[in-house]
């Protein structure tokens, strides 16, 4: 996995460093998008400290390494560009956040091209709703039945 992670920043003429590759392993081994604050807890104790951290993350992302996700709360959160495509949906009670792994893109960005004339370049989609455990913990009813 180092490896991977390794070609990646020498791709983008990153010098190989031990904190560089630390951040991209851990948003490689992380399920959802993570803020700044979530990877510093992980390497503070491999002497990581907060200025590197945002450094590095601003500096992937300009690079294209890294997409920077905004869900509408007060932190960026950070994932790895080049997984499959996808988007997000983020429970409204408590803030989980899971992965929505189906898009009709192509077929999107092609209507509207027809209907507006604009070439579609790219996307961006967040769901929200309410988490299985938030809907059975807050007795919320499925008002679609």
């Amino acid at each position: 996995m180092k490896g991977k992670y390794t070609r990646l920043l020498r791709e983008k003429a990153f010098k190989v460093t031990s904190p560089r590759l630390k951040i991209l392993e851990t948003l490689g081994h992380a399920d959802v998008p993570m803020t700044a604050s979530e990877i510093h807890t992980q390497l503070q104790d491999q002497g990581t400290d907060m200025a590197t951290v945002y450094r590095c993350l601003n500096k992937f992302v300009e690079s294209g390494l890294l997409r920077r996700l905004d869900f509408g709360d007060e932190f960026a959160r950070f994932e790895l560009v080049g997984e499959s495509h996808h988007h997000h949906i983020i429970c409204s009670k408590c803030g989980k956040v899971e992965e929505i792994r189906m898009c009709n893109f192509e077929t999107l960005a092609k209507h509207i091209t027809e209907t507006s004339g604009f070439h579609v370049l790219s996307h961006e989609v967040l769901y929200r709703g309410l988490c299985p455990d938030c809907i059975k913990k807050h007795g919320i009813e499925d008002e679609g039945d």
